[in-house]
């Protein structure tokens, strides 16, 4: 990194880069994804399956630069008045190499095929993050910031064949994006004795080409998991935080948050696999042989419509 800081604060800026590298060797130790199969006459060894294979090699990196600056205008006149901006662009990189795993009987241990499968990613993207802050008085500013963010796509590893027929399948999914728009204001208070400090803001998320997981079986029979870029979503909402000290040995904190977030898109098959193709539920644009349904109205994970909290902290009246 670089830091600089022009005229005594009118300018402060940081430029740096990094780099970063994961990887995982060989390994004929273990296997994941082993599952069974309660039907079929014809699965040997009663129906045991594996659909990862034996990992050969396993790297991904991500290099990126990146750049940020504050104006404080407040230096040339311009009352309270700040900006920021800053940039960062990222490639990353990530591929594996597989074997099948190879059912070996009469003994019905699965060991390494011969045959490696090698699939790659390779993705770049941007973020940006631009804010004005005004500070009215030394208690109280207020605040905006439109800023986007990139994540990265990857690899689906499936160590098996015949997963290309599989619904929206790719060997790799591509990155997801979401853009931003933030404002709000922070305030410092005093009655007495007593001080304390509120937060308020408002916010909206705009999530595009979000991956999320498929299930299918392939034409070996083989049940796999993957990812497909087929959804977006938008999160919104307003939160409310504030701390209180009415005294030196008192101390409340409280929060509240309404947050509005709903999928606007995600077309994918049945998660739990009971629309069959030809159901009534399924999307008439289902590929032939699947059966894809409207899931928008499935509910955002980990995201409540209403949150909330309170905390009271008393400091005991002893010595540090």
């Amino acid at each position: 990194q670089v830091h600089a800081n022009v005229d005594h604060g009118l300018l402060i800026g940081t430029l740096g880069a990094c780099y970063q590298d994961f990887s995982v060797g060989p390994t004929n130790q273990g296997t994941t994804n082993l599952y069974k199969l309660f039907a079929g006459t014809g699965n040997v060894n009663l129906g045991y399956n594996n659909a990862q294979g034996f990992v050969r090699h396993n790297d991904s990196n991500e290099s990126a630069w990146y750049a940020q600056a504050t104006l404080d205008l407040d230096k040339v006149g311009v009352h309270g008045l700040s900006l920021t901006a800053g940039y960062r662009n990222s490639w990353d990189y990530s591929t594996i190499t597989q074997v099948p795993a190879v059912l070996t009987l009469p003994s019905g241990v699965f060991v390494p095929g011969t045959t490696p499968i090698t699939t790659t990613s390779k993705s770049n993207g941007y973020n940006f993050t631009f804010s004005a802050a005004e500070q009215v008085d030394p208690d109280l500013m207020f605040y905006g910031t439109v800023a986007r963010a990139y994540v990265p796509g990857g690899v689906n590893s499936i160590g098996v064949s015949g997963a290309q027929g599989l619904p929206s399948f790719s060997p790799t999914y591509t990155a997801e994006t979401v853009l931003e728009e933030e404002i709000g204001a922070k305030w410092d208070f005093r009655f007495g004795g007593a001080y304390g400090r509120l937060d308020v803001d408002v916010y909206n998320n705009d999530f595009s080409n979000i991956f999320e997981t498929f299930t299918g079986l392939t034409t070996q029979g083989a049940s796999v998991r993957y990812n497909a870029n087929i959804a977006a979503a938008t999160l919104r909402g307003v939160e409310v935080q504030g701390t209180f000290y009415p005294t030196s040995a008192w101390e409340v904190s409280v929060g509240y948050s309404y947050n509005d977030a709903k999928y606007t898109k995600w077309t994918g098959s049945d998660p739990f696999n009971v629309a069959h193709p030809g159901s009534s539920a399924c999307l008439p644009s289902s590929p032939v042989g699947f059966c894809f349904l409207n899931l928008t109205n499935n509910p955002f994970p980990y995201m409540p419509q209403h949150q909330g909290h309170v905390t009271v902290v008393w400091h005991l009246p002893v010595d540090d």
